[in-house]
Order: structure tokens, then sequence, then C-alpha cells
């Protein structure tokens, strides 16, 4: 127990405990409880930390943001979805992504697909404006990674986005848009954080410049198809009015002017 003294050798420890292990070791004594009960992390949703954690993985994650997602909106559990976010979602980026700065990124996109699956409309929509309006300033990018870390996650939307007709049969089209308004926020919110520096003529510079000016101009075009997509008799039957209204409204905000 002499090893424990030693705060570098008990860190090491910490790191190289499997997960599993924890319950056990937080009845040791009250410093063990402190050092080994993880209900903060969860509770603050600090999933960034909770990864590095020997033995947790992607699905353990997942699993912890299902039951707090099930808890808050009284659901009853979809089989369906966990499973397929895993297995279309790529399961190197949803490891890199939960990783990184803001993994909440990734409890958003379950909890709007759940509330897709039960047809929670006002609740998907709240969701969206809690992401466009960042009330919690969960999502703030401040450099490059996590401009990259961003763009990690837009493409498991982009593999899911493949993949919806399979495992939502008939409401395959509220789960794209819902999945694709949340997307097209996140693009948004990275235009308004990228500053770049008009004096520096550096070819590193030019070369961002130019891929985001590629996405910001793939991304208005997409938001016009949108409202199309939106306004087509033959596909806003699967959603009320009111909810159209209010995502047309929202697509008119997230036009990006292009300088």
């Amino acid at each position: 127990m002499d090893l424990f003294l030693h705060n570098d050798i008990f860190e090491y420890l910490i790191f190289h405990i499997n997960i599993r292990d924890y319950d056990k070791l937080k009845k040791v004594s009250k410093k063990f409880n402190s050092e080994f009960n993880l209900k903060y992390l969860i509770d603050e949703k600090i999933y960034n930390k909770l990864i590095c954690i020997r033995g947790c993985t992607q699905y353990n994650i997942l699993n912890i943001i299902e039951r707090y997602i099930l808890d808050k909106y009284n659901l009853k559990k979809n089989k369906n979805i966990l499973k397929s976010i895993l297995r279309y979602g790529d399961l190197n980026l949803i490891n890199l992504s939960i990783r990184s700065r803001f993994p909440i990124v990734v409890e958003y996109l379950v909890e709007i697909i759940y509330n897709t699956s039960y047809k929670k409309h006002k609740e998907v929509l709240k969701i969206l404006n809690n992401v466009y309006c960042n009330s919690n300033a969960d999502i703030i990018l401040i450099d490059n990674k996590d401009y990259g870390d961003l763009s990690t996650f837009i493409k498991i939307c982009f593999n899911i986005f493949r993949y919806f007709d399979t495992f939502c049969n008939t409401s395959s089209i509220l789960y794209k848009l819902n999945v694709s308004i949340y997307v097209f926020i996140l693009v948004k919110r990275m235009s308004n954080s990228l500053n770049f520096d008009c004096e520096n003529d550096s070819e590193k510079n030019k070369m961002n410049k130019y891929s985001t000016d590629n996405l910001f101009k793939l991304h208005n075009h997409k938001l016009d198809e949108y409202i199309e997509y939106i306004n087509n008799p033959n596909y806003n039957k699967a959603f009320p009015k009111y909810y159209s209204k209010y995502i047309i409204n929202f697509i008119n905000n997230l036009y990006i002017t292009i300088k």
C-alpha cells in the first residue's frame, strides 16, 4: 500500500487499471473512492476523459449517453440506434470525436436521432436551437485542431446518411432532414469561428481559405436544396406544418457569407 503514497505512481496506476475494476477499488477507502469514482465525469459529460481510461470504449460512452437520453426524455430503448451509429459511423471517427475537446457533439447526434425515432418534433427543434445558440458554450472552436475535430465528426454524420434507408425504413426522410440541419448548424459555427489572417499570404493559408470557401459554397447550395425539399408536397407530409415553417426560418439564418 505504500506505493499509493507516491502521487506519480498513483496517477500512473489510474491510467493503467481497467475500468471494470473501478467499482471494486472505490470501495477500498475514501481516498480510493474519490479517485476511482466516475460519477463526476459521467454527470459532467466529460466523455473525452472517460474514454482515456483503460478498457473504456466507444460503445461504453454511447451507452452512457443513451442512458442519459432515455432518462431525460422518458423514452424506451431503441436497439437499432446505437447499433447503427457504431456500425455505419466508423469506429475510428467516433473514437476521435469522443476524444476531442467537445465530445458533446456525439451526444447531440444520439439525442436528435432518438427523438426523431419517436417523432418528438418539438424536442428536436429545441435541441437544434440549443446547438445553434450554443447556450452552454460547449462548441467553441479556438484553433485548427478544433476545426479538424468538428470536420471529423461531420464525416460520421455523412457516413450515417448513406444508410438511413437501411435502418429507418419509411421515416428516413425525417432522419436525414434533422441530422442535416444539425450538420448545417455545425458548419455555420465553423464559419463563425474561422479567423483567417488576411495579411498572411502563405500557401498554407491560401489553401485553408480555398478549401473552406468550397465547403461553404457547397453548404449554401445544400441549404437551397433543403428549402425545396421541405416545400415539396411529396415529402412534407412526413412532418407537421409548424415544424417545416420553423426549419425554413432556421435555414434562412444558416447561409454563410463568403468574402
